[in-house]
């Protein structure tokens, strides 16, 4: 990048070309999410395969197939040998079923809520509100309530990438400084029973919705931490639980305004001891031209919520400080879309 931010674009000489990349982009991501969908990945680990032995393993309609592959070996999504057979690469490899899969990520992205709701995008540019309630009528969260089939597939999908992030948060952070830590709207508890799980002499506190944490116990006990996890119940917007040295926050501010984010960091601030540790697990924004991932994320949570976003270092400072906690520290850790952001309590 030179001095004027500018970044230059693959065959920059013609910009017109350029840009047809980009347009013709989404038409690459629906084939991945249909290839997903058809756990085309799992039936190549046994081997190359012609399209019409893919489609006959899949139940679907070979020439179709070979078309689909066919694009999507240009990208290095597949590879097609001189025998019209097709096999895996590292990329697709993202694709098969498994723990560090991408493919539940891939089903939700190609699912018909979430592509309705991207058609309403205009939607959300002229006025801020969610695409995603005006093209359903209903919030993501009430939505959930009418289609309980998408439930479980966004469910997933969060699951997956959950898993992935958990292995990054314990490897590459030392939570073992606080005596007791709380998860604030921690789930079912795999990122904290984790956390426990490397700290033995460390208690912990889970808590979110009761008709969530009634399903912690199975993973609190499949972890070996559940003699030193209590679970509660409530709504954090209401109070979290008092008395600890540590506060944890896994993706839940990006969720919300900052409004309603300054209220759940000052009950936290309510409840925690003098001198306690915040732990705010989130993405962080680069300024200017810098290209990542999470503005990617930022746009869907533009998409899905009310005010949900991304933030940047200054905006996270500045938000931190109106809900009562300084001397803030950011920690990169392996992936860009998950930073730790510790602050005290003031």
């Amino acid at each position: 990048m030179g001095e004027s931010g500018h970044q230059s674009l693959p065959n920059e000489a013609d910009p017109s070309a350029a840009m047809l990349r980009i347009l013709w982009a989404g038409w690459l991501s629906a084939a991945v999410c249909v290839v997903a969908k058809l756990g085309i990945a799992d039936e190549l680990v046994k081997g190359p395969m012609t399209a019409d032995e893919v489609a006959a393993a899949v139940s679907a309609h070979g020439p179709s197939v070979y078309r689909l592959l066919r694009l999507l070996a240009t990208g290095g999504i597949f590879i097609e040998d001189d025998q019209h057979r097709f096999a895996n690469t590292p990329l697709s490899e993202t694709l098969k079923s498994g723990a560090g899969s991408l493919r539940a990520y891939a089903i939700l992205n190609g699912e018909r809520p979430i592509t309705s709701a991207w058609a309403e995008l205009m939607h959300s540019a002229r006025t801020g509100e969610a695409a995603f309630e005006k093209a359903h009528g209903a919030t993501l969260f009430e939505f959930f309530e009418r289609d309980k089939a998408f439930e479980q597939i966004f469910s997933g999908a969060m699951t997956s990438r959950s898993a992935a992030q958990v292995r990054t948060v314990t490897e590459g952070f030392d939570f073992s400084g606080t005596n007791t830590l709380v998860d604030v709207g921690g789930g079912r508890g795999f990122l904290l029973g984790s956390i426990l799980a490397r700290n033995p002499s460390q208690r912990g506190v889970l808590h979110d919705l009761p008709i969530v944490v009634a399903e912690a116990k199975p993973v609190l006990e499949h972890l070996g931490v559940a003699d030193r996890c209590d679970v509660v119940g409530g709504n954090f917007f209401d109070a979290v639980p008092a008395g600890a040295d540590g506060y944890l926050l896994k993706h839940i501010l990006h969720n919300w305004e900052d409004d309603k984010c300054v209220k759940l960091l000052r009950n936290i601030h309510a409840a925690a001891k003098p001198g306690a540790r915040l732990f705010v697990l989130e993405s962080i924004l680069p300024s200017g031209n810098t290209p990542h991932p999470g503005k990617h994320l930022d746009l869907m949570m533009l998409l899905l919520t009310h005010g949900g976003r991304e933030r940047t270092q200054a905006e996270w400072e500045a938000l931190l400080m109106a809900g009562g906690f300084g001397s803030t520290r950011f920690v990169g850790l392996a992936g860009p879309l998950i930073s730790v952001i510790e602050a005290r309590r003031a």
